[in-house]
């Protein structure tokens, strides 16, 4: 009993103390909710006597104020404070830096005396070399100093390092655009002292100061000098002052304002400013907080300020409890109950809306023909919510057994479905197509995808697959019917241009033998049956190529010279191509022979040689050439590395568009009109290359096309090795 009544006390406490506030602030409390006609809540207003409420905030209000003042008078005391002590801590950081930056000046300075008195004890004008030498030495003693210089009646006699110091030599400073540099120079000779010009943009590159020291007495501007040319980031390095980078924005300046190193402090930052005293005193160091003095003091006030706050509002709330504890909680028990009351109404409407999109869900799938499933591995059930893909409706929930899925598939893909399945055991990823028997009889084929559940520990073999099976038995007709259609398209292509060019050979048999039927006398029949004879072995090596596409042709390769091969069939191919073409020979393959088909070598020239016609309509000339290279693959990448017999057949045409040069080798593409023409001669003439271990490539121009086949000579011909 204690302890409940303990828990009931804490929780009073919790409501009481979550709704103080927002009911003080409210004007009027939302009372006890009804609910309308749709069932949804309506507030009630049951007033609170205002004399109380008012009495509470005014009071409240006033503490408040109070409060707030004293913490703020005590915050500007604490930062004024601050503010002294983090200039003071800045200072005492700077002071070090700045005596090593004096320090590091100090000594180039005094290393510039010593050159200044060497030169003053060498004469009026030192030798350049000796200048050089003992500039080496004094180089050789401080880092960051880029050249050292001897200036003779306003120009510079000599300079080291030579390295990015080529070409001062001679240079004027009188005539330098910067004013700084005639200014220094002049300073220097009338003080006798040791000055400091810039910082000024180097011709070496970067930022830099010279500092310059007459080698005469005061006064005496004919006098020469040395002068010592700084890099700035050096100096700056020495002194440590990158140090400072962040939290502070440092800044090295001139007198005049000018800008040795860092980034430009406005003034109303109110820097810390150190004097460096160097040579002339012209330089001081400045700093301030990159945020500003009081963001600085304000970063280490950040506790402080949180006490403040929560000692006014600690005293704030306690006078509000005093002033209005039970108007307060009789408010936020009112608030709390209507906050209750809505989220239980949004609560409702949540799950009536994931209802209605479960229901949509499941329409969908349904249209879709789309069954979601649950494979637990272990006992090995599947639940399918809602139907199945063998039919039969069932609830959601319901299960079937790996047996009952495995008999519903077709007899014929069992097998593979058992594989995909026990490869879903292992990798917990199931991607499979199959058919499966319709509960009305016949087959559909059915998608299934799915893939392991995140409910493991990511270790070992998954525990439980979800996927869905989707109905694809359209898809597979479509897919069908296109290869069906395309069939039918290509065997039609083909036909056409077949029996066109059939039709053709026998056309001239036909004439022929009429002819020499009707006139024997001006047409004898030796002439006829020597063009039939060329028509019928047109219409074979038409019959020719489709075999050899297909690869049915009966192939018997043979050695035989390829010179005298293309002699013998010279008076056919004449005859072929027609008396508006003239055939032209240059045969330089000697007695170099190949091992192929003797046919397929026939319908390679034939079909070249028939190309070539068909791409001079106007005539013109085909050229039929051979030779031996003694390497084939300098001829074309794919023949072989060793000799190889290159036959090229040429044509006077007008070229191969360039949209078309990638095509010119495809089965049944043709630029012919519908009905004349294959498109299987290059197609034939290909693969009749490449099966004989060689390869077939052109060159094409306006002027022109030349189509190379390389062959592989006969094993044990020898031409190829004394070819050129």
């Amino acid at each position: 009993m204690g302890s409940g009544g303990g828990c009931a006390r804490r929780t009073r406490l919790l409501r009481y103390v979550s709704g103080t506030f927002a009911a003080a602030a409210d004007p009027q409390i939302q009372g006890m909710p009804r609910r309308d006609a749709d069932d949804r809540p309506t507030p009630t207003t049951t007033p609170i006597p205002v004399t109380d409420r008012a009495r509470t905030l005014l009071i409240t209000t006033l503490a408040l104020f109070l409060a707030g003042a004293a913490a703020f008078l005590a915050d500007r005391w604490l930062m004024a404070r601050r503010e002294v002590a983090a200039v003071q801590e800045v200072e005492a950081r700077m002071a070090g830096h700045r005596a090593a930056l004096e320090q590091a000046l100090a000594q180039r300075a005094a290393a510039l005396d010593g050159l200044a008195a060497w030169i003053r004890l060498s004469g009026d004008a030192p030798p350049e070399e000796a200048f050089r030498d003992f500039a080496a030495s004094v180089y050789a003693l401080r880092d960051g100093i880029r050249a050292l210089q001897l200036v003779q009646d306003g120009r510079i006699v000599a300079s080291f390092p030579p390295e990015g110091n080529r070409g001062v030599e001679g240079f004027d400073l009188r005539s330098h655009p910067d004013p700084q540099v005639p200014l220094g120079l002049m300073r220097a000779l009338e003080m006798g002292t040791v000055t400091v010009t810039g910082p000024i943009e180097l011709i070496q590159g970067g930022a830099g100061v010279i500092l310059r020291r007459s080698a005469g007495d005061a006064g005496d501007t004919l006098a020469p000098s040395a002068a010592m040319v700084v890099d700035v980031a050096t100096l700056v390095d020495e002194a440590g002052i990158r140090d400072l980078l962040p939290p502070l924005s440092v800044e090295v300046r001139t007198a005049g304002g000018g800008q040795v190193f860092g980034t430009r402090i406005p003034e109303q930052a109110d820097p810390v400013r150190l004097p460096v005293r160097l040579p002339e005193g012209r330089w001081e160091l400045a700093a301030a907080p990159t945020g500003g003095w009081q963001a600085t003091a304000g970063e280490e006030l950040v506790a402080a300020r949180l006490g403040l706050g929560a000692l006014v509002l600690l005293s704030t709330f306690l006078v509000f409890i005093l002033a209005g504890r039970d108007t307060r909680l009789a408010a936020a028990v009112r608030r709390r109950t209507v906050e209750l009351e809505e989220a239980n109404v949004r609560l409702e409407e949540g799950g009536a809306a994931l209802k209605s999109r479960d229901e949509l869900l499941h329409a969908a799938l349904v249209a879709g023909r789309v069954w979601s499933w649950s494979w637990e591995l272990e006992p090995d059930r599947i639940w399918w919510a809602g139907g199945s893909p063998w039919g039969g409706t069932r609830v959601a929930g319901a299960n079937s057994t790996l047996g009952e899925l495995l008999d519903s598939a077709h007899p014929d893909d069992r097998s593979a479905l058992r594989k995909a399945l026990d490869e879903a055991r292992r990798t917990g990823t199931l991607r499979h197509e199959y058919r499966v028997a319709r509960a009305s009889g016949g087959h559909r084929w059915v998608r299934v995808e799915g893939m392991a559940a995140g409910d493991g520990d990511g270790h070992g073999p998954p525990r439980r697959i979800l996927g869905a099976t989707a109905d694809i038995s359209r898809v597979k007709d479509l897919e069908a019917e296109l290869v069906h259609t395309g069939r039918l398209e290509l065997i039609g292509r083909l036909a056409g241009g077949v029996a066109h060019d059939i039709n053709n050979a026998l056309t001239v048999i036909q004439g022929e033998l009429e002819l020499a039927l009707e006139a024997p006398r001006r047409h004898t029949l030796p002439q006829a049956a020597k063009r039939a004879l060329g028509a019928t072995q047109y219409a074979a090596l038409l019959l020719a190529q489709l075999l050899t596409f297909s690869r049915k042709d009966v192939v018997q390769p043979t050695a035989f010279e390829w010179d005298a091969m293309c002699a013998e069939v010279h008076e056919f191919l004449a005859r072929l191509l027609g008396d508006h073409v003239c055939l032209s020979l240059a045969l330089a393959a000697g007695g170099a022979a190949v091992h192929m088909d003797r046919a397929q070598a026939m319908q390679v020239l034939t079909n070249l040689a028939v190309n070539a016609r068909d791409a001079m309509p106007g005539g013109g000339t085909v050229t039929i050439a051979t030779r031996v290279a003694p390497a084939g693959r300098q001829v074309s990448p794919g023949a072989p590395d060793g000799p190889c017999l290159v036959l090229e057949v040429g044509d006077t045409g007008t070229g191969i568009p360039e949209a078309l040069k990638d095509r010119i080798f495809e089965p049944f593409f043709t630029t012919k009109a519908t009905g004349r023409g294959t498109g299987l001669g290059l197609a034939t003439t290909q693969r009749i290359a490449r099966e004989a271990g060689g390869d077939i490539t052109f060159r094409t121009s306006p002027e022109g096309t030349t189509f190379i086949v390389v062959l592989p000579l006969a094993p044990g011909d020898v031409s190829g090795t004394t070819a050129g």
